[in-house]
């Protein structure tokens, strides 16, 4: 999960909210290569801005779950 003062972090947080939704957080991360590296070694879904997994989208190893608006 990118860093909680991260603009993306703080829109998870609010789509969660709404939903009422408490999410277990495995890691917080605030450097976006690290959060790559490590979203790739778990099992589950991570929130990252999809420019930084660009290759792995386009070669469908990963897949976009949810657009966070």
């Amino acid at each position: 999960m990118p860093a909680i003062e991260t603009t993306i972090r703080i829109g998870f947080d609010a789509l969660a909210d709404c939903f009422g939704v408490r999410p277990h957080i495995s890691a917080e991360i605030d450097d976006m290569d690290m959060l790559r590296l490590v979203a790739r070694e778990l099992v589950g879904l991570t929130v990252v801005p999809p420019i930084v997994v660009k290759d792995q989208m386009e070669t469908g190893e990963w897949v976009e779950v949810e657009r966070l608006p």
